[in-house]
Order: structure tokens, then C-alpha cells, then sequence
């Protein structure tokens, strides 16, 4: 270390110096060396920023793409990034990620496609434990080979220390990255089956959003309200990957009209359904309840319907799926009058998310599923709902993963309404 590069205070004489001017000396000294320093490092970063850039070049990713369990030998070349996220690497991170996700959805385009993508990826590099969670479960689900298996456990292990750590500090857990981190580890632990783990998470971001409101921090992001508003379906279907009923009562303190909604409807509608198959197996065959339950179904559809008053294609989805759940659960058969054009309408709405969905997100999709069912037999539909599950399928076995519906075999409670029609489903994607 050059001496050129520091201040340096002799202290010969300062005892004529008051305490006071001694002080805002080595004060003034200290700002100084520190000011030198961060120049250092910004010149630095750009001398090294296309080198960075490289060393984190998505293409390693796709050349350890192994083609079957049987024949891979890929993933030791893999690079294991150092995410420490600094705010000078922040541009070089968002490249590598805006290339890993151009990789990751196979499609060919560029990443990010509009501004919420881009929002997305710089929340992403804004904070090292957002950045450590996503790569942990991106890592662990990219390939089966041990050398991902063992990038994702470092990436986890960094990215709890930095979760804990940002709870400890107080003020900076309150902060909308910290709070997506905590749901990419659930996701993760989902992915898992790991139930237990998962609760965890879930009360943890429950813990935060109740922190946030006491300590007067403004409303949420919108992401967090779109991921819960379209998975509520999941959860009530037997997958939750982000929803809960206490998650949503949380965030719904902030005012969040749709989300109340969603979460009433749903409660409403899982009460049903476990009405009518009650009576199914008390009366096997087509279901025709009591008047009692005529008017649950038609209030529920009334206040499904009533969502759409709202803006948003996750809202509109929702209340897409919910109408087909509950014509599909009075036993009506695929593309009848009442369930085609609304299949149709929640293609559109999919269709209309500003976030593509990776693999795994697709592959656990209850909407999609829903909308696969609904659809008739030969449409094009149809072919459109099952083509974004077989797609998602297809992508994780060309990396290796043998048998990627075991993600659903294994952790999917599926109500009984909807067992035998979803596994014949996983039946079909599964040829």
C-alpha cells in the first residue's frame, strides 16, 4: 500500500492543539482517507468491469446444461459467485442476471422486456440477501449435479446469515428486498417439500410485514400483493408457495381492498368445496347440492365476477381460476358452455402478466392447471395451458432432472375434488 495514497497525521507539537481541534483534526484526516478510498475502488471497479462481467457469464451455465442423469459430467466449471453485493459490482450483477434469465426461460429474448423486469433485477442487486436466496434456489433447481447442489448450500448458508443479520439491525430488515428474500426461501422449501421449513419462512415474513406497519414504514410493493393475490388459488388447492391467510391479514392492515377480497372469496370457496365433497361421497355421481350450498356457489361467483372491477391481470387471473374451480367443482365437464370462454379469458389474462414465470413457477401452477382442465379437448386453449406445463417439464429434464413432477408427487395435498382429475393431468405431461 503506497503511502501517497493516505493522509497521514504526525502528532509531534499537537499538545498545543485544544482536545476539540484535536479531534476535528484526525475527523477532517479520517474523512479524507476514506473519501481517497472509495475513489480507489470505483477506479478499480471500472478497470475490472468487463473482466467481472465475464468471469459471470450466464453461457458457463448453459454449457453445463447436462442432457440426461446418465451422461453428465458438467457443473464443476460453473463459477461460484461471490456475491457480496457491493454497490459498485451492482451494474456488473445485473448483467449476469439479465443473461442467466434470458437462459433460464429459453425463449431467446433479451431480459429484462419492460420495466418491471428491469425493477425486479435491480431490487435483486440492491441487496445481498435477496441476491443470495435467489441463487441458492435457482442453483439447487438449475441441476441435479452435485457441484449446483453445492453452489446452492453455500448461497443458502449466506443468504440465512444475512437474513438474521438484517433482523438483528433492526431498521434495515424493514425494507422491501430483505422482506423478497424471505419469500424465495420459502418458495424454495416449497420446491423441497419441506412444510415445516416453509411455515417458518411464512411467520418470519409475517413477523416483518407487522414490524414494517409499527414502525410506520409505507405500503408494501406491488410484487408482493400480485404473488399472493395469484397464488391464493395454490393454496387452497393444496400448493401454497407464497399465500397464507395470516400473510394476507397482515398486509391487508395497509388497505389493500383486492387482497381482502381474494382471501375471503377463497376461505368461502375451500369451505364449499369441502361441502360438496362431503355430499359426493354420501351421493356419488354428478353433484346437485342443497339449496344451501345454490347459494354459497352463486354468491361466490358473484363476488369472483366482482374483482374484475379491479386493474390487473393477477387480479383478472384469479378471479378467472376461481370461476372455473367452482364450475369444475360441480362436476361440468371440459369445455361446456360455462367453462370455455372463461378458460379462454384466463390465457388472456396470463397472457397479460408483466413477470414471465420460470419453470418452476409454471410447473406449480395451479391456475395453469385449472385452465387445462377447463379447456376443451383439441383446443387451442387447451394446448396453450398444457403447453406452458409440458414446456416447463421439458426444460428441467433437458437439465437433468429425471423426474420433475416428483416436486408435485411429493408435496402436492390436493383436495379431493381435484386428485384424480390433477394427477391424470401429471399423467399426460408426463409422456
Amino acid at each position: 500500500m503506497s503511502s501517497t495514497q493516505f493522509l497521514f497525521l504526525n502528532a509531534t507539537g499537537t499538545s498545543e492543539l485544544s482536545h476539540l481541534d484535536a479531534k476535528q483534526m484526525r475527523a477532517h484526516i479520517t474523512r479524507t482517507n476514506f473519501a481517497k478510498r472509495r475513489k480507489r475502488i470505483h477506479g478499480d471497479f471500472e478497470a475490472k468491469a468487463a473482466e467481472t462481467s465475464s468471469s459471470y457469464n450466464p453461457a458457463v451455465w448453459k454449457a453445463a446444461k447436462p442432457a440426461s442423469r446418465s451422461t453428465r459430467s458438467c457443473g464443476d466449471d460453473v463459477p461460484a459467485l461471490p456475491l457480496t453485493a457491493q454497490l459498485a459490482e451492482q451494474y456488473c450483477y445485473a448483467q449476469f442476471l439479465s443473461g442467466l434469465w434470458s437462459l433460464v426461460f429459453q425463449d431467446g429474448r433479451d431480459y429484462p422486456t419492460n420495466a418491471d423486469e428491469a425493477a425486479w433485477i435491480a431490487l435483486l442487486v440492491s441487496e445481498p440477501a435477496l441476491l443470495e436466496s435467489s441463487m441458492a434456489v435457482g442453483a439447487r433447481h438449475w441441476s441435479p449435479d452435485a457441484s449446483f447442489q453445492r453452489q446452492a448450500e453455500a448461497h443458502w448458508s449466506r443468504a440465512a446469515g444475512l437474513v438474521a443479520r438484517r433482523i438483528g439491525s433492526g431498521a434495515a430488515a424493514h425494507v422491501d428486498a430483505v422482506l423478497g428474500a424471505v419469500l424465495t426461501m420459502a418458495f424454495g422449501e416449497r420446491l423441497r417439500c419441506d412444510g415445516e421449513a416453509w411455515a417458518v419462512h411464512i411467520d418470519g415474513a409475517a413477523q416483518l410485514i407487522r414490524e414494517r406497519r409499527s414502525r410506520g414504514v409505507g405500503g408494501l410493493p406491488s410484487w408482493f400483493y400480485d404473488l399472493l393475490i395469484l397464488d391464493s388459488t395454490n393454496d387452497l388447492l393444496g400448493f401454497p408457495r407464497f399465500y397464507h391467510r395470516k400473510l394476507a391479514d397482515e398486509a391487508s392492515a395497509y388497505g389493500h381492498r383486492p387482497l381482502s377480497d381474494v382471501a375471503d372469496i377463497c376461505d368461502g370457496l375451500s369451505r364449499l368445496l369441502w361441502s360438496l365433497d362431503a355430499h359426493r361421497k354420501d351421493q356419488p355421481g354428478p353433484i346437485s347440492a342443497g339449496e344451501e350450498v345454490e347459494i354459497t356457489t352463486t354468491k361466490l361467483l358473484s363476488q369472483a365476477r366482482a374483482l374484475r372491477a379491479h386493474a390487473g391481470p393477477h387480479i383478472r387471473a384469479t378471479s378467472w381460476t376461481v370461476e372455473l374451480i367452482l364450475h369444475l367443482s360441480r362436476g361440468q365437464e371440459p369445455g361446456a358452455a360455462d367453462l370455455e370462454p372463461a378458460a379462454g379469458e384466463l390465457r388472456e389474462a396470463l397472457c397479460g402478466l408483466r413477470h414471465q414465470p420460470c419453470s418452476y413457477m409454471n410447473l406449480t401452477s395451479c391456475t395453469l392447471m385449472i385452465g387445462a382442465l377447463a379447456a376443451g379437448a383439441g383446443t387451442p386453449t387447451r394446448a396453450w395451458f398444457v403447453g406452458a406445463l409440458g414446456g416447463a417439464v421439458r426444460a428441467l429434464r433437458s437439465r437433468g432432472w429425471d423426474a420433475p413432477l416428483d416436486i408435485l408427487e411429493g408435496g402436492f395435498v390436493t383436495h379431493p375434488l381435484f386428485q384424480a382429475r390433477f394427477r391424470s393431468l401429471w399423467k399426460e405431461l408426463d409422456r
